[in-house]
């Protein structure tokens, strides 16, 4: 199961990057895991209608976060391949750092993409990030060393930091 998280504002070019990218992990046989905002999300259902959706129970912040660790958890529980894929257009918020608990990436840094992000990365799922914000972004380095995924296919040319550099969680 492969899962999308990313910004809810995205350009013609993201989106057609997003659905392109989804509708072939799709065909290549993954589950296509996805939340039920519009942008990122949006792309997402539109090229891959059969995706699993995780749906907020309602608009607040908590609940937000709330359908966001449960996406995390489905592919944490899917069996094969798994990972997370992220389309931020923001720099992640200072002071988030991966971990394997919910409440230490979901406590107000204020980007639901990152939170994702971070705790996939903290429970141990690969993480590809596709920055889709203006000019150029670094990986945080609380992260550890990104790497470009070079070779991988269909994940080619995204950003990925090597998990075992993480000696922490």
């Amino acid at each position: 199961m492969v899962g999308f998280t990313g910004s809810r504002f995205i350009s013609k070019e993201v989106a057609t990057q997003v659905s392109q990218l989804s509708a072939t992990l799709s065909l290549q046989g993954h589950t296509i895991a996805v939340g039920c905002a519009s942008g990122t999300d949006a792309a997402v259902r539109a090229a891959v209608p059969q995706a699993r959706v995780f749906l907020a129970s309602g608009r607040k912040p908590w609940q937000l976060a709330q359908r966001s660790q449960a996406m995390v958890q489905g592919v944490v529980q899917s069996g094969g391949f798994r990972a997370i894929v992220g389309f931020p257009s923001q720099p992640c918020p200072a002071g988030l750092v991966p971990s394997s608990r919910a409440s230490n990436c979901f406590s107000g840094h204020g980007s639901g993409t990152w939170g994702t992000l971070a705790y996939a990365y903290g429970l141990g799922l690969p993480v590809f990030v596709f920055w889709s914000g203006q000019g150029t972004v670094q990986l945080p380095t609380s992260w550890g060393q990104g790497v470009c995924s070079k070779g991988q296919g269909s994940l080619a040319g995204a950003w990925s930091p090597q998990i075992t550099t993480l000696s922490l969680f």
